[in-house]
């Protein structure tokens, strides 16, 4: 179990780098990020999986707490697909990861998409250079698909406030 987890957060890393080293074919847009980011984390965590954990015993019913984990899981997937608030990802979390929202710049050359909303990953120990600043990102996936607003921080970029 343990091993398929660490598979899957090696993954999400390959993904990540993967889409970084792809900006210059996807673009590279600047956007604006502000001060929100992980919204609905906190209230996730402390609602859903603190009672559960401390509701059931891993070690004494260990197949019916997973279950029950998994069914919770499911169902809280479901009720954030038919809602405004975002998923919260936990192996993002883990893995160091946090949802910035970003409002979308029109770049040196008058460029860009002005005031569109974008949901970016962001290094989870650099919030305090990413928020209320301008940031360079790149999209997940096809740059030319119009409800395409997710997107990875680019490191490399100039952290103007």
């Amino acid at each position: 179990m343990a091993n398929l987890i660490i598979k899957r957060a090696k993954k999400i890393q390959t993904i990540i780098l993967d889409n970084k080293n792809a900006a210059h074919t996807l673009g590279i847009y600047k956007i604006k990020v502000n001060e929100k980011y992980n919204q609905g984390f906190r209230d996730f965590i402390m609602s859903v999986l603190v009672p559960i954990i401390s509701s059931f015993s891993i070690t004494d019913h260990a197949v019916s707490t997973l279950v029950i984990l998994l069914l919770v899981q499911y169902v809280t997937y479901k009720f954030y697909v038919n809602s405004s608030d975002i998923f919260p990802n936990v192996s993002l979390a883990i893995w160091g990861y946090s949802i910035f929202i970003g409002i979308e710049q029109k770049d040196e050359f008058g460029r860009g998409n002005y005031g569109k909303t974008w949901y970016v990953l962001g290094k989870t120990n650099e919030i305090e250079n990413i928020i209320l600043s301008d940031q360079k990102m790149t999209p997940f996936g096809d740059p030319s698909y119009i409800n395409n607003n997710i997107g990875v921080i680019l490191e490399d970029t100039d952290n103007e406030n």
